[in-house]
């Protein structure tokens, strides 16, 4: 799955060259494309940076593939029929957005990366827009995210590889048994967990806890007293001892704490910032010492047979579901049987739909497939509902907005069997 490394600046003139051949010649091209001859020179001889809205004039007067053009990747050279139709003012619009973001806030991207991370962008967008049938308007705040989730993994190989793994998990029909690409399929989780990591301490994720608060949604609360109660009839015992997966401001946390005196709380999350903030709440006593720890998301760094209780709330959803690879969050189900104790819960709630989103990733699931991956790893479905946020947020709180796509959601009790 890993291309050679392609050198931007070296070889774009190549390919422009190789474009103009395509056309007939430079004359030919010049006029197809409305560039003069003497620019088009100096584009080919590497002597202009060009104009992204030129490349794709250049591209498609040779007919070839934008994206080819762009960075060079072999695999959508001539296109390919299974690809989504070309979408110019896509490419476009997130070219010109990137750069004037790149240079607002001084983000030091090397034209090889900016070339990489654009055909990533495109590719991840173009997937959504056909996944969703919309059509998507960049604007910079949004472009601010798609760069704050990509910025720590920025190094061309990665770019290159996350490119490649879009490919492949759309487009390719070669065999989907992930265990003959191991080593390239746990490459792109990494990168998925450490691009979530460094998006919630960026100004993006900043931004995200001060938008939702330090207090539990009400309609969150009743659907947590919910689960504690099922939690404490179930296995018959009042003292529980719960663990919060991906806590992040620690809002569950701190409503059990309060509300609890029976209930022994623990959270896990990998944010640097979002620690921070549940270290504020230790100091100021709404969270029991010691209660946090750093983790990466597949991990609950705790001895086997810890907990009654798992609680996985938006945060599953970061985790790619590669179908017996045992990565992603394949590698979170194991932990979670492991950590609970015997019919021990797991209460999750995540995204509904079908397939992933790249940017930033989003793994979808339906009932029959979150059904398949649980009872695959040792655990029964309890009980499935979905959920439309949109509703529950206009009832309980009307100052709260989300994201259009991200208003369905489900809610899911398991059970580990012994």
């Amino acid at each position: 799955m890993q291309p050679e490394v392609d050198n931007f600046l070296k070889f774009l003139p190549d390919r422009l060259a190789d474009c103009a051949k395509k056309a007939g010649g430079k004359r030919a091209l010049a006029l197809a494309t409305h560039i003069s001859e003497a620019q088009l020179f100096r584009y080919i001889s590497g002597k202009s940076e060009i104009p992204v809205n030129r490349l794709v004039a250049i591209a498609l007067a040779a007919k070839v593939s934008p994206a080819w053009l762009l960075t060079g990747d072999a695999a959508v050279a001539d296109g390919e029929p299974n690809r989504p139709p070309f979408r110019e003012a896509l490419l476009v619009n997130i070219t010109q957005v990137l750069e004037e973001l790149l240079i607002e806030y001084e983000k030091n991207f090397t034209p090889a990366q900016r070339a990489q991370a654009i055909n990533f962008m495109y590719k991840a967008l173009r997937h959504e827009e056909i996944l969703r049938d919309i059509h998507l308007t960049i604007t910079k705040p949004l472009m601010l995210g798609f760069v704050n989730f990509l910025v720590d993994i920025k190094n061309e190989d990665i770019l290159i590889a996350l490119n490649h793994a879009v490919d492949f998990f759309e487009y390719s029909h070669q065999n989907t048994d992930f265990n003959l690409h191991a080593g390239e399929f746990s490459a792109f989780v990494n990168h998925i967990i450490r691009a979530y990591a460094y998006y919630y301490d960026s100004a993006s994720g900043r931004a995200y806890y001060d938008r939702t608060g330090s207090q539990i949604l009400p309609h969150n609360a009743k659907q947590l007293d919910n689960i504690i109660s099922t939690t404490q009839k179930s296995l018959g015992k009042m003292k529980l001892d719960v663990l919060d997966i991906g806590c992040g401001s620690a809002r569950d946390m701190s409503y059990l704490h309060r509300h609890y005196d029976n209930i022994s709380i623990h959270g896990t999350d990998q944010s640097n910032f979002a620690l921070k903030i549940c270290q504020d709440l230790i100091q100021r006593e709404q969270l029991p010492q010691n209660s946090v720890v750093k983790s990466d998301l597949r991990i609950i760094p705790f001895p086997k047979e810890r907990f009654d209780l798992l609680i996985s709330r938006m945060s599953f959803y970061c985790l790619p579901y590669l179908p017996n690879s045992g990565l992603g969050v394949e590698t979170l189900i194991n932990e979670a049987w492991r950590s609970l104790k015997p019919n021990g819960l797991f209460y999750i709630v995540s995204r509904v739909g079908d397939g992933r989103e790249y940017l930033p990733f989003c793994q979808y699931y339906n009932q029959v497939s979150f059904k398949n991956l649980i009872e695959q790893h040792g655990f029964e479905l309890v009980w499935y509902e979905e959920e439309n946020l949109k509703r529950a947020l206009q009832t309980s709180c009307s100052h709260i907005t989300v994201e259009d796509k991200y208003y369905e959601t489900f809610r899911a009790l398991i059970r580990k069997i012994i």
